[in-house]
C-alpha cells in the first residue's frame, strides 16, 4: 500500500532524532534526500531493486523499534511523534492519496515524453535510463526518478502512485515551516501551510504534476530557511551532505543554486565568527580573528558542502559520458567581445530579437492563456463595478509584469524586517536579501545567454518559458521571505510574546493570501478538466499497444507513424504512444510523413519513399506500427506494405528481399 512509504520515510526521520536530537520536522528533509542519496550510489553497482526494498522496509521496523524505546524513555511522546509537523504531514499525504491516488498523466506531454517514462524504465529495468531508451532527455539526472522508485517498486505501480511520490518529495522540506509551531497555535499552522502551497501553485508548477521546476526552487529555499531556523553545533553541519548531495541529481540547474545556498552559508558562518571575535576576543588582533577556528571551521563547512555538490554533478556527469549519451544542453561558450557585441548595432537578427523580446518579458504583462479566469473576473464585475484582472497576483499567466513580481517579493522581506526587531537577525535578512538580489540578476543574465547563444532560433527569439524561469527563482524568494516572516524562522528564536506585532504579522499575511486566493483560479482547472478526453484516448489505443508488447521482441525497434488532423499537433498523442509502449524503442522525430498538413507544421517531414525506407533500415527499425494513417500516406507510401494487408491491421514487420527492397508485412 503506497501509504505505507510515509512510515518507512519517518522511520530515518526517528533515526536521525534519536542522533542528533534534532526536529522531527527538519529530519524530514534530511531523510528523503538521505533514501535518494543511498540508491543513487547502490544503483552503479546494479543494486536498485535490492537497496530499494531492503531500506524501505528498514525504514518500517525503525519507525516501530523508535517510536516503543522512545515510549519507554519519555511519556510525552506525543510532543515529539504528533506534533503539527508530523501530524500535518501524515494527513496531507492521506489526503493527496485519497484524491490522486487514482489519477493518470492525462496530456502533459512532458511527463508522458520524460519525467513519468524516466521513472517507468526505470521500474522494469531497475537501472538508469541507457542510450537505447525511447526518453529523449537521456543526459537529465535520476534523482526525482529514484525516490518514484522507492515508493513506487514498494507499494503499487501505478501513475497515480508516481504522482504521490512525487508529492512526498515535495512536502518533506515544506514540512520543515512548522518546526516550533505547537497545537496552541492553529492560526500560525493553517497560515504556514496556505500561503505556502498558494505560492507554489501561483509561481510553481501546482502539485498534481511530475515536473520539476518547482521543487527544484523549493528545495533551494528550503536549505537557506532549514539553515536559519536551527542553531549548529558543528557536527550538525553533516546533516546538509546529503540534502546539497542530492541538489544537483534533481536537475542539472540545481547545481547552480546549490552553490549559492553553500557560499550564504559561509558569508553567515563568518559574520557569527565575526560577532564571536569582536565580543569575546575583542582584545585580539586581526590576524589572530583570521587565525581562529571558528573561521577555519567555515571555511571547512564550506568547502565540503561545496564539494558534495560538485562530486554528485561530476560523478553523474561521467556516467553519461561512459553510457555513450549525448548532452542535451551543453553551458554555452560565449567570450565578452560577443556579449558586448549582442547590445550594438553590430549585433546579429536573432541577438536583437532575443535582446527586445527578453526586457519585454521583464517589464511588460505576461501573455498567458487568461481563457480560464474570465469567468470569476467576470463576476466580480457584474458586483462591483471593478475590472479585478490587473490584480491576479503572483500566477504564472498573470497580467503582472516581472518588475511587478519581483516588487511583491521585496514587500514580503521588507515585512519581515519589520516585524522581528532584533538587530542581528535585520543585519541577516538584510544580507539574505542583498544576496538573493545578486543572485536573481546573475540569473536573469544567465538566462539570456542562454537565448543568445544556446537555445536554438525559435525558443531563443520567442524566449520561450521565459517567465515560467523567472517565477521558479522568484518563489525561491518568497518562501524565503516568508520563513522570516513565520514564527520561529530564525536563529531557533521563540515565538514573539508581543501579541500586537503577532497580529499584525498574521493579519498581514492573512490578507495577502486570502486576496490571491480570491482573484487567481487554481492553476490545476484547466489540466484537471481536460483529462478526459485524452485518458480515454489513450484507453483507446491501449489494445493495440498490449497486442505490440506481446508480438515485438524487447530488443525490436519501432517507427511510429501518427497522420495529424487540421492543425493537430501529433506529438502531443505521440508521446503518449511512446510511454505506453516503453521499454520498446520508438522514434521520436518524423511522426508524421508527407507534405506539412498546415502552416507551422513542423512535426510532418516530406520524406521520399526511398528515404524512409533507408532511414528504417540505416537506424535498426524493426517494425512500423500505423497508430494513425490517412489516404495521403497509404497514396504516398502503400506500395512499401504487402499487397496482403487489410484495413484492420497496424503492426508491420520490416522485411528485406536480396536484393535489399523493404517491405512491410502485416503481423496478426
Amino acid at each position: 500500500m503506497a501509504l505505507l512509504s510515509i512510515f518507512s520515510i519517518l522511520g530515518y526521520t526517528s533515526l536521525l532524532h534519536v542522533i542528533q536530537k534534532r526536529n522531527l520536522e527538519l529530519n524530514l528533509f534530511v531523510a528523503v534526500t538521505g533514501i535518494v542519496s543511498i540508491l543513487y550510489l547502490f544503483t552503479f553497482f546494479g543494486l536498485l531493486r535490492h537497496a530499494a526494498q531492503f531500506f524501505f522496509y528498514l525504514g518500517l521496523i525503525l519507525l516501530i523499534v523508535n517510536f516503543f524505546l522512545y515510549a519507554l524513555k519519555c511519556r510525552e511522546i506525543g510532543k515529539e511523534f504528533f506534533s503539527p509537523g508530523i501530524v500535518i504531514f501524515i494527513g496531507l499525504s492521506v489526503l493527496y492519496w485519497l484524491n490522486f491516488g487514482e489519477l493518470t498523466y492525462g496530456e502533459d506531454g512532458d511527463v508522458l515524453s520524460h519525467w513519468g517514462l524516466v521513472t517507468k524504465e526505470m521500474l522494469l529495468t531497475s537501472n538508469f535510463v541507457g542510450a537505447n531508451s525511447s526518453v529523449s532527455l537521456k543526459d537529465y539526472p535520476p534523482g526525482i526518478h529514484l525516490f518514484h522508485y522507492f515508493v513506487v517498486s514498494n507499494t503499487k505501480n501505478t501513475e497515480g502512485t508516481v504522482l504521490f511520490s512525487h508529492f512526498l518529495f515535495l512536502l518533506a522540506p515544506i514540512i520543515g515551516f512548522l518546526k516550533g509551531i505547537s497545537w496552541k497555535q492553529p492560526h500560525w499552522i493553517v497560515l504556514i501551510i496556505a500561503t505556502v502551497f498558494y505560492l507554489i501553485h501561483a509561481l510553481g508548477l501546482g502539485v498534481v504534476t511530475l515536473r520539476i521546476d518547482h521543487i527544484v526552487s523549493v528545495y533551494f529555499a528550503m536549505i537557506i530557511v532549514f539553515y536559519f531556523k536551527s542553531k549548529w553545533r558543528r557536527s550538525d553541519f553533516l546533516l546538509l551532505i546529503p540534502i546539497f548531495f542530492v541538489m544537483p541529481l534533481i536537475k542539472n540547474a540545481a547545481s547552480f543554486l546549490a552553490i549559492l545556498a553553500v557560499f550564504l552559508i559561509f558569508i553567515d558562518l563568518v559574520i557569527n565568527s565575526f560577532l564571536k571575535f569582536g565580543g569575546i576576543f575583542g582584545q585580539l588582533s586581526p590576524s589572530t580573528y583570521f587565525l581562529s577556528k571558528d573561521l577555519a571551521w567555515a571555511l571547512v563547512i564550506g568547502v565540503v558542502l561545496c564539494s558534495t555538490s560538485v562530486l554528485s554533478d561530476f560523478s553523474w556527469n561521467k556516467r553519461v559520458e561512459s553510457s555513450g549519451i549525448s548532452k542535451n544542453l551543453r553551458p554555452p561558450r560565449f567570450s565578452l567581445a560577443q556579449i558586448t557585441n549582442a547590445f550594438t548595432a553590430d549585433a546579429s537578427e536573432k541577438e536583437k530579437v532575443v535582446i527586445r523580446n527578453f526586457k519585454k518579458v521583464i517589464v511588460n504583462p505576461s501573455l498567458g492563456d487568461v481563457s480560464d479566469k474570465t469567468k470569476i473576473f467576470d463576476k466580480l464585475k457584474k458586483l462591483t463595478g471593478i475590472d479585478f484582472s490587473r490584480w491576479n497576483l503572483l500566477n504564472q499567466t498573470t497580467p503582472l509584469s516581472a518588475l511587478e513580481r519581483v516588487g511583491i517579493v521585496l514587500l514580503i522581506f521588507g515585512f519581515a524586517l519589520f516585524v522581528k526587531p532584533n538587530k542581528i537577525f535585520r543585519i541577516k535578512a538584510t544580507l539574505t536579501l542583498l544576496y538573493l538580489s545578486f543572485a536573481l540578476i546573475a540569473f536573469l543574465f544567465s538566462l539570456l545567454t542562454y537565448y543568445l547563444f544556446v537555445f536554438g532560433d525559435y525558443e531563443g527569439m520567442h524566449v520561450m518559458s521565459a517567465h515560467r524561469y523567472m517565477n521558479s527563482f522568484l518563489l525561491s524568494f518568497s518562501l524565503v521571505g516568508f520563513g522570516f516572516i513565520f514564527p520561529n524562522g530564525w536563529d531557533n528564536e521563540k515565538l514573539e510574546k508581543n501579541q500586537k506585532k503577532e497580529l499584525v504579522a498574521f493579519s498581514f499575511c492573512g490578507i495577502l493570501v486570502s486576496l490571491l486566493f480570491v482573484f487567481t483560479p487554481p492553476a490545476s482547472r484547466g489540466l484537471l478538466s481536460r483529462q478526459a478526453g485524452y485518458i480515454s484516448s489513450r484507453q483507446m489505443t491501449q489494445p493495440q499497444i498490449n497486442f505490440i508488447l506481446s508480438k515485438v521482441p524487447s530488443e525490436g525497434k519501432i517507427y511510429v507513424i501518427y497522420q495529424p488532423l487540421e492543425k493537430e499537433n501529433p506529438l502531443v498523442a505521440k508521446k503518449g504512444i511512446l510511454y505506453d509502449l516503453s521499454p520498446l524503442y520508438a522514434n521520436v522525430p518524423c511522426v508524421a510523413l508527407g507534405k506539412p498538413y498546415f502552416s507551422g507544421d513542423v512535426w510532418t517531414c516530406d520524406w521520399s519513399v526511398k528515404y524512409w525506407s533507408e532511414h528504417l533500415i540505416e537506424h535498426g527499425y524493426t517494425y512500423v506500427y500505423l497508430a494513425k494513417a490517412d489516404d495521403l500516406f497509404w497514396k504516398r507510401y502503400g506500395n512499401l506494405f504487402s499487397e496482403g494487408r487489410k484495413p484492420a491491421d497496424f503492426l508491420f514487420k520490416l522485411e528485406t528481399d536480396l536484393l535489399g527492397q523493404i517491405r512491410l508485412n502485416p503481423v496478426r
